[in-house]
């Protein structure tokens, strides 16, 4: 069997930092490629296994290589707040990044594609945000991929505190017998569920898309 190796897109993100985390526990090695390279918090205590690659995801030729013997990919770049001003449009970071994370892989012959994509009836989620994101579950569903879809609502852990204090609003939310039944099938994920789903999705086949109640299921499964 050929060793796992996967390549995460954006591994020095919320939820790329928790798959990364989870990976080095069961020894997988991981190319984790970000524009920040290796996180500052583990300057000191890194796993051997993780590989921190600093790397403009739109410059293929400067991380293509790291795609050699990769068994999966992963793509989680994405941004909550658009800053034209530098760039950072939904369109680029999110469907942009995708095509060219995606078709680099292609020309690889990496069968495993998974992607972090999003509930479309998260609360307070911008449509065009949305649109970017089906835009690219629709591009990679065009090339062939063995391919899974993970569509968490709002994603909450410590390493981002206003998270934790939007899940508790929207948990009150889910109470409220007008609005909750509107809002359950979007909640909110702990990072850790969705990290946990995103890696075993990396490591076996598994369903093309993932909602809320699956992520929430498989997450809770032993492996």
């Amino acid at each position: 069997m050929k060793p796992v190796k996967i390549l995460i897109a954006g591994g020095n993100g919320f939820v790329g930092r928790q798959i990364c985390q989870l990976a080095a526990q069961q020894g997988i090695h991981i190319v984790s490629l970000s524009r920040t390279g290796q996180p500052l918090t583990l300057l000191n205590d890194t796993p051997t296994c993780i590989e921190w690659v600093k790397a403009d995801v739109f410059d293929v030729d400067s991380w293509r290589a790291h795609l050699q013997d990769c068994t999966a990919v992963l793509h989680s770049i994405g941004i909550i707040e658009e800053k034209p001003e530098q760039g950072l449009t939904f369109e680029r970071v999110i469907l942009e990044s995708t095509r060219v994370v995606a078709l680099a892989a292609k020309q690889k012959s990496i069968r495993r594609f998974v992607y972090l994509s999003a509930s479309a009836g998260a609360p307070e989620t911008p449509q065009t945000y949305m649109d970017n994101k089906v835009a690219a579950e629709n591009f990679l569903r065009t090339l062939g991929f063995s391919l899974t879809i993970l569509r968490p609502g709002l994603i909450y852990g410590s390493d981002k505190p206003e998270t934790i204090i939007e899940n508790e609003q929207i948990q009150q939310l889910l109470t409220d017998p007008h609005i909750g039944p509107h809002i359950r099938a979007h909640r909110p994920l702990p990072v850790e569920s969705v990290a946990k789903v995103a890696l075993r999705a990396c490591l076996q086949d598994m369903d093309e898309l993932l909602d809320v109640d699956a992520i929430e299921r498989i997450a809770t499964e032993n492996l």
